[in-house]
């Protein structure tokens, strides 16, 4: 797999798939969480450590673009959203809490009950 030259137009959308990851995570985790009864907390947390893209979904890339069924611009794109969830995932998990803390604060303001563990 090559990693193309980064354009403007690559890292434009790649940052936008990014940031679809991120929240398309935590709309898809928390409420199943939260539904199941396990407070706000773990929900939240589980959520935030869920918020990067998977290396099987490069593989999967990988054989979309020797199949054909993808372009290689999309492929490189993709790697880029890869890098991205990476390298920001590492800092979401290592001030997990934190973020947890803030969003448990404004679901709280909206009607969430804490439920569970409340740290």
């Amino acid at each position: 797999m090559k990693i193309p030259q980064p354009t403007l137009t690559i890292v434009t959308a790649a940052v936008g798939m990014s940031l679809f990851v991120l929240v398309s995570r935590l709309l898809a985790v928390f409420p199943v969480l939260y539904l199941l009864g396990n407070g706000l907390r773990p929900s939240l947390i589980s959520s935030i450590n869920l918020t990067q893209m998977s290396e099987f979904s490069l593989v999967i890339a990988s054989l979309g673009l020797t199949l054909k069924h993808i372009s290689p611009k999309l492929v490189g794109t993709l790697t880029f959203v890869f890098a991205i969830t990476s390298v920001l995932s590492t800092y979401l998990i290592a001030y997990n809490h934190e973020i947890q803390r803030r969003l448990a604060r404004l679901l709280e303001k909206i009607g969430f009950a804490t439920g569970g563990d409340s740290n």
